[in-house]
């Protein structure tokens, strides 16, 4: 019985607008939900922040260019960016494997905590990274003088 007149204390009070104690907490969240065309992350190779700029290799750097990356193994598009809350992003994406062209579909969670670094997690395979942005001329060759310019655009 008193549970019953709790649920309708709380129905009447909600159809009111008067403001109380629910049932169930929910999470605020700062930002709505907003889906957006590209990251915030400045175009150009990003290097994981164990690693100096001028030690990167295939392993540690990626190319981000707004809709997508691409790395040593695998070229992603970004086919839906969703920003979850400030700074953050959750991103669907599909990459092919360079060599054989095989796509899997994954989901990444990206951690933006200014446009030139970030922090990742891809809750489908359980991996996670933290990158910067670092310019070209800082990397090692081949990447220092790779024309990336059609990426870019």
């Amino acid at each position: 019985m008193k549970y019953s007149f709790f649920l309708l204390l709380t129905g009447l009070m909600a159809a009111c607008g008067i403001q109380g104690a629910s049932t169930a907490a929910e999470p605020a969240s700062s930002v709505a939900e907003t889906v957006m065309e590209t990251l915030p992350l400045q175009p150009g190779f990003f290097v994981s922040t164990e690693v100096a700029c001028g030690s990167a290799s295939n392993a540690t750097l990626i190319l981000h260019y707004g809709r997508g990356s691409e790395g040593s193994r695998e070229n992603c598009d970004f086919n839906r960016i969703v920003r979850t809350d400030e700074g953050r992003y959750n991103v669907t994406q599909v990459c092919r494997d360079i060599q054989s062209g095989h796509a899997e579909t994954s989901t990444v969670d990206f951690d933006i905590k200014s446009p030139t670094a970030y922090s990742a997690v891809n809750t489908t395979y359980e991996w996670s990274h933290s990158a910067r942005h670092c310019r070209q001329s800082q990397l090692p060759e081949p990447w220092r003088s790779n024309d990336i310019s059609d990426l870019m655009k």
